[in-house]
């Protein structure tokens, strides 16, 4: 003689539990310990999607370095050059302050994250510069030392200086990115 299985209830909500449930998926209720307090919507960290406001961020950087490109062409680039990736990192910094806890002024930690990262991209865009030019200035003398008149020593100078100025570039951000709490707690 089969019998049917229980229904079960939750004792705090009166919402239906699956047999299997250890807990209400409508109050968090602990079914294992009645004793414990239901998750509270006010105890869970507020997630909060950034990625429309950093879209934004980065149509307006793209926007006014156009601007200024049309005014000052040299000076429209080095914006682009430096505001793009400063955008992008001071996101990366707001959301990992924002895992920690609510911002108490988002709009001030907004600009000084994002100066502060132009600050950054800066520094790292010089490195990057230094080690083009120690990569392209050496092997472009060699090169053109051997084959005068060459397009080929150029090409390979920049190149490989390029490939280096690069390889730093990406070195620094990634050592400077802010890392996430899950990351730290993984490296600790």
């Amino acid at each position: 003689m089969d019998e049917a299985p229980i229904a079960r209830t939750c004792p705090q909500c009166g919402q239906p539990l699956p047999p299997d449930a250890e807990s209400c998926a409508n109050c968090g209720r602990d079914e294992a310990n009645p004793f414990t307090s239901p998750a509270s919507p006010l105890d869970e960290p507020k997630s909060r999607n950034s990625s429309p406001q950093l879209l934004f961020e980065l149509v307006t950087v793209i926007c006014v370095s156009l601007g200024i490109g049309f005014l000052w062409p040299g000076l429209g680039v080095f914006f682009a050059i430096v505001f793009v990736p400063a955008v992008i990192h001071a996101a990366a910094v707001i959301k990992r302050r924002q895992e920690t806890g609510p911002l108490k002024d988002p709009t001030g930690q907004m600009v000084t994250a994002l100066f502060a990262s132009a600050g950054v991209t800066i520094a790292v865009w010089m490195a990057s510069a230094v080690a083009f030019a120690a990569v392209c200035t050496p092997v472009g003398l060699v090169a053109i030392s051997i084959d005068s008149g060459s397009a080929v020593a150029e090409i390979l100078a920049f190149g490989l200086g390029g490939l280096a100025g690069l390889a730093v570039f990406y070195w620094f951000m990634r050592k400077l990115w802010p890392r996430s709490a899950k990351d730290e707690d993984a490296t600790a």
